[in-house]
């Protein structure tokens, strides 16, 4: 979700790309070092979880009447009790809820690297005169220029001549 201090990825100033491409080198590197965090803190959750699901599983194999199972149960009726339990619930969630952060971190750094990529088509167009006023050499504007007078001169000379054939009827 944006909030109104996060810049719009989408929009640039095709007149100042200068000022875009240096903006652009401080907003990649403020997303990747967000992007490294969040991954940071997702590793951190999954290796919660797991620390969490082996202490259920302990629990559950020292004292399986407290989860309702019988004495001597096999590897995946702990492994139900442990999914079932109220902490690793808890921990999968947090789990659950870094990896989404990671997921939007990266997709904000992706989109940053398509940024790059317009931004740097925005410069070649720039480059190559697209935004240009069109120029045309002198002779191809005297060619275009002799024969709009060509036109002109034939299409006066037909309405003349409809008119003097009107006029006469």
């Amino acid at each position: 979700m944006k909030t109104d201090k996060e810049p719009d990825f989408f929009v640039f100033d095709r007149f100042r790309l200068e000022v875009e491409l240096e903006n652009h080198v401080r907003l990649y590197h403020q997303y990747a070092t967000i992007l490294a965090d969040v991954r940071q803190d997702h590793e951190r959750a999954k290796a919660q979880r797991e620390v969490v699901a082996a202490e259920v599983a302990q629990e559950v194999r020292k004292n399986p009447e407290a989860f309702g199972l019988v004495k001597a149960q096999p590897k995946e009726a702990v492994e139900e009790a442990v999914l079932l339990d109220p902490r690793y619930r808890k921990a999968l969630s947090k789990e659950i809820t870094a990896k989404h952060a990671v997921d939007m971190a990266q997709a904000a750094v992706s989109t940053l690297e398509h940024r790059k990529t317009a931004i740097s088509k925005e410069v070649d167009l720039f480059l190559s005169g697209y935004w240009a006023k069109p120029r045309v050499s002198t002779d191809a504007a005297r060619e275009h220029m002799d024969e709009h007078r060509r036109n002109e001169a034939v299409t006066a000379f037909q309405s003349k001549h409809r008119r003097e054939r009107n006029t006469d009827e």
